[in-house]
């Protein structure tokens, strides 16, 4: 999980065009999202999963789904295939609150459907078809309408901003911040805080999210 902040900074340029496509883009660009955005919550959440030197798979009691569910892809799989940093076993419960905080419950749940799938592109793949699959919480669903409904310039808006920031796949909590931070108080399509303002308040959120992880940096 050390390298989550950079996943979560690598936000694909497809990102801008959805935004661009609802509105408040000053080049007044119609370019849409393509699918094959970079999904930058669920690389971090895989890295929960597999990133890491601590050759050994933990012990954990707890509930938090995708926890549970990365240990079980550690027994299943091994704990070569699945590593985890000794930071991370000494400090299971703390990490999986922090994950618990961070991830949604649609991503914890598409990740435990996975989690015997040892293959790394079969279980992209798993996981890809469980979160399509996903619907929006009515927390994440507000922050789309209520982005497109400053910013917004047809009828599409909120369903390509939901996809391309991967909504479904961050708490509500951490949705609840970025409606409340980022969303335009006035102005329209037009307004400087549409479009990139917005992904990067956006960005900001997330990655202040993400660098709550107690084992951070190892």
């Amino acid at each position: 999980m050390k390298n989550a902040l950079a996943c979560l900074a690598i936000v694909s340029a497809f990102t801008v065009f959805a935004l661009q496509a609802c509105g408040g883009d000053d080049n007044k660009s119609d370019a849409g999202p393509d699918g094959t955005t970079t999904d930058a919550a669920s690389d971090a959440g895989q890295d929960v999963q597999q990133q890491g030197d601590g050759g050994a798979c933990p012990n954990y009691t707890g509930s938090v789904t995708l926890c549970k569910a990365a240990i079980q892809r550690c027994n299943t799989c091994g704990a070569a295939t699945t590593k985890f940093t000794q930071c991370e076993i000494t400090n299971i419960d703390a990490v999986c609150n922090w994950v618990n905080g961070v991830f949604s419950s649609q991503y914890q749940n598409a990740t435990a459907a996975c989690a015997t799938q040892c293959d790394v592109d079969a279980d992209t793949a798993c996981l890809n078809a469980a979160l399509a699959d996903a619907s929006l919480s009515a927390t994440q669903q507000k922050t789309a309408d209520d982005y497109c409904a400053r910013c917004g310039q047809d009828a599409g808006c909120a369903a390509a901003l939901a996809k391309t920031l991967n909504l479904v796949d961050i708490n509500d909590n951490v949705a609840t911040q970025i409606d409340t931070s980022c969303t335009p108080d006035a102005g329209g399509p037009d307004s400087g805080a549409c479009g990139a303002k917005y992904l990067n308040c956006y960005g900001t959120i997330v990655q202040k999210a993400l660098g709550a992880n107690p084992c951070d940096g190892g």
